[in-house]
């Protein structure tokens, strides 16, 4: 069986509402409320099994357990960056107690949930993946704790090259459960179209790959087959612009923006964000493009919304 360690966070409620549909789940939070308000609302529900959640203690899972996928986090960008948040995270306390435990059972696959993103901040990103090197300012009221933590993880993971440790670098993702008061910027032009608030950003563009639960899952699936200790890169099939992004909400949410769009530059989208090719050798390739991702949930999260005026 499969356990779901943070299930709360929006990846772990994608995977969670997929995997029950055809399998029994274990399942680990630090928030049982949240996790019972969730699950309630879910078919198969007696599919889910809760264990008790205490990353100080010594991890002891049952032992019918095949697969971890840990997606615990902060789910919001700035929250990543605030020092009192980052001294109450338990996450590399968490990650050890889990590689000791595989020391003795190397037969169990670990997934963790990491981010494409520390490559990014480092100019040109094929060039930071070809150097295999991260530069950092250590000066810079910038850095990115979440990147650092990630970037460490996958290292100290790299070390046990024994054990079937999996990272997944995720460049962006959007769910149904995504946190529409979060500071993504998907979750920016939700909030702003459903609250009809006028939507204020920079000239500047950029390019976002944002992929979806099916994703994760068909990549967790053809690395179970033949698991080995590895960081992969998943991709959409398309990645898009934010003036791409903007044009769409303006067209299809009636959504209000300060007259930046003439001065944003066109960018020439690459193929794709992530130009490796571990993924695609194992047999992984997306059906659906960024764009076809953001139509997609951004329908589902509208109708929500008129579903519940609470949503918000």
């Amino acid at each position: 069986m499969k356990l779901i360690i943070g299930p709360n966070s929006q990846i772990g409620k994608s995977l969670l509402f997929s995997f029950v549909k055809r399998e029994d789940v274990y399942v680990m939070s630090s928030n049982f409320l949240e996790l019972d308000r969730f699950t309630k609302k879910l078919d198969k529900r007696e599919r889910i099994h809760i264990l008790e959640f205490n990353p100080l203690k010594k991890f002891c899972p049952p032992s019918d357990l095949t697969c971890i996928i840990n997606c615990t986090g902060v789910g919001d960008p700035k929250k990543n960056q605030e020092i009192s948040t980052i001294s109450k995270d338990y996450s590399e306390i968490l990650d050890f107690n889990i590689i000791d435990f595989l020391k003795k059972r190397s037969n169990i696959s670990y997934f963790t949930m990491s981010t494409g993103g520390f490559f990014l901040g480092n100019g040109n990103y094929d060039e930071a993946r070809n150097r295999r090197q991260i530069r950092i300012n250590l000066d810079s009221k910038d850095i990115n704790f979440y990147f650092l933590k990630k970037l460490k993880a996958e290292v100290v993971h790299r070390k046990f090259s024994d054990l079937k440790i999996i990272d997944l670098r995720i460049f962006g993702f959007i769910s149904e459960f995504i946190n529409i008061n979060a500071s993504f910027f998907f979750s920016i032009l939700i909030r702003s179209a459903i609250k009809g608030i006028k939507l204020k950003t920079t000239s500047s563009n950029f390019i976002r790959d944002y992929i979806n639960t099916d994703d994760i899952i068909r990549i967790i699936d053809l690395i179970l087959c033949k698991p080995k200790n590895d960081a992969v890169d998943i991709f959409s099939k398309q990645p898009t612009t934010k003036l791409e992004m903007l044009n769409f909400f303006i067209k299809n949410y009636n959504l209000k923006c300060f007259n930046v769009l003439k001065e944003i530059a066109l960018i020439n989208k690459p193929k794709t964000i992530s130009s490796c090719e571990k993924a695609k050798k194992i047999g992984f390739i997306s059906k659906s493009s960024s764009i076809e991702n953001i139509k997609h949930f951004s329908e589902k999260i509208f109708s929500l919304h008129k579903k519940s005026k609470n949503l918000l």
